[in-house]
């Protein structure tokens, strides 16, 4: 499947609406707004919903993101609107470590617990990087509350061929007894003179 590319740098909003057929107008629905830092790093990522009648929009969810020094994103927080209280809610948390590059290295997923106050693990993911940046192998955890440990969960292993291109990748799940990993898919890739998939 053959795709191009478009450049979002620094797009400001996204604005989606439906066709009533009835009236034969376009009508408003919903809206994604993105903002940046002084780097033009994007801080934070933002949906609304509109209010037709009121004539405004609406808060949804808003995705909070803090970058390091370099500009790499090392941490991500979800909030949900609660139109009830008319505060934000607290969803879930993602924390990464990139190389000096900005690839990713490992991220750790928590999620908010209201009972506890606090956020709780659930799952992490580390990725092994080949010579050239690519990534050989990734591996996930899930975080076991009663052991407190993470525990492996699943796994894969690409191959690339000399250009960097990716041409296999075989997903393992983690059996606890006998305590190995189980192969279950393998994809192959194929690619044009062009490096097109």
């Amino acid at each position: 499947l053959k795709t191009t590319q478009t450049n979002w740098d620094n797009l400001d909003s996204i604005l989606y609406e439906e066709f009533i057929t009835a009236t034969e107008e376009w009508r408003l629905e919903s809206k994604f707004q993105y903002k940046y830092d002084d780097m033009n790093k994007t801080i934070q990522y933002a949906a609304y919903f509109r209010d037709n009648e009121a004539k405004c929009w609406v808060n949804l969810w808003k995705d909070d993101y803090i970058n390091d020094a370099n500009g790499y994103m090392i941490q991500s927080v979800l909030s949900l609107w609660d139109t009830t209280s008319g505060e934000w809610k607290l969803r879930n948390m993602q924390t990464y470590i990139n190389n000096g590059d900005g690839k990713m290295l490992s991220y750790i997923y928590h999620y908010w617990s209201d009972l506890k106050g606090e956020w709780v693990y659930m799952m992490r993911g580390e990725f092994i990087l080949n010579e050239d940046g690519n990534t050989s192998d990734d591996i996930f955890f899930g975080w076991d509350i009663s052991d407190s440990a993470w525990v492996n969960q699943y796994k894969d292993e690409f191959s690339y061929d000399a250009k960097g291109n990716l041409i296999e990748s075989t997903g393992y799940s983690w059996i606890s007894a006998p305590s190995q990993w189980n192969p279950e898919t393998r994809y192959s890739y194929e690619w044009d003179e062009n490096g097109n998939n």
